[in-house]
């Protein structure tokens, strides 16, 4: 019971997760070429990150007892990562076509 309810606390606190996953999305499926896998890197962090909290609290429950805090800053973290390379995207097409 205590792993369904896990499961369930990780889907309902991964929601500021979501933005992240739907940015990645949308560049893979917009980019092209190195872009395209770079721009999966926030959302690999963050699926390590759910991972790592699934196994720790398996073996020890008490391990990461503010996860949902992790999931926030790790996603802040991937949104800015975003950012970057959509600036970084933006700044060398513009002046490959000038």
């Amino acid at each position: 019971m205590h792993t369904l309810t896990m499961i369930f606390g990780l889907a309902l606190w991964s929601i500021p997760a979501w933005p992240v996953l739907f940015g990645t999305h949308w560049a893979w499926t917009k980019w092209r070429g190195g872009w395209r896998i770079v721009a999966m890197l926030p959302a690999l962090v963050l699926a390590f990150v759910v991972i790592r909290i699934l196994i720790d609290t398996a073996m020890d429950p008490t391990s990461h007892n503010l996860w949902p805090l992790e999931i926030i800053l790790w996603s802040v973290f991937g949104l800015a990562v975003l950012g970057v390379l959509s600036l970084a995207r933006w700044l060398t097409l513009r002046d490959g076509k000038s």
